[in-house]
């Protein structure tokens, strides 16, 4: 299992980390912004990608349009501030989910159920 993280806030990466991917065997991979995490989707197909909407230059929503062009087969969640626009944007979307933020226990329990730790979901 591979996860990519895209977030400019370098402490909300490191904490997405650690509550939820600490003592697993999943590989977490970390993008600061869209650019690096395009340059990652070049060397890894990564099955769950959490990525921030609003970065600095291109935005999440580029990333995740990159991402579908790309046909990658994962998950992806959006994991942000900016709920109301997005949201209704991706409710057509069987690929992404949207958590705010900073709402961690949800993301984990969403996480969980994704990566296979959670039967219930």
């Amino acid at each position: 299992m591979i996860v990519l993280i895209v977030d400019d806030e370098n402490d909300l990466r490191e904490a997405i980390k650690d509550l939820i991917f600490t003592n697993t065997s999943i590989q977490v991979f970390e993008a600061s912004n869209v650019s690096q995490a395009k340059r990652l989707l070049g060397d890894v197909s990564p099955d769950l990608i959490i990525s921030d909407v609003n970065m600095p230059g291109e935005s999440g929503l580029d990333l995740f349009n990159h991402f579908l062009t790309q046909e990658q087969k994962g998950q992806f969640i959006f994991f942000s501030a900016s709920k109301s626009s997005l949201q209704r944007s991706l409710s057509t979307s069987k690929n992404a989910l949207f958590v705010e933020k900073p709402d961690f226990a949800s993301l984990k329990t969403i996480v969980s159920c994704i990566i296979g730790f959670q039967k219930a979901c």
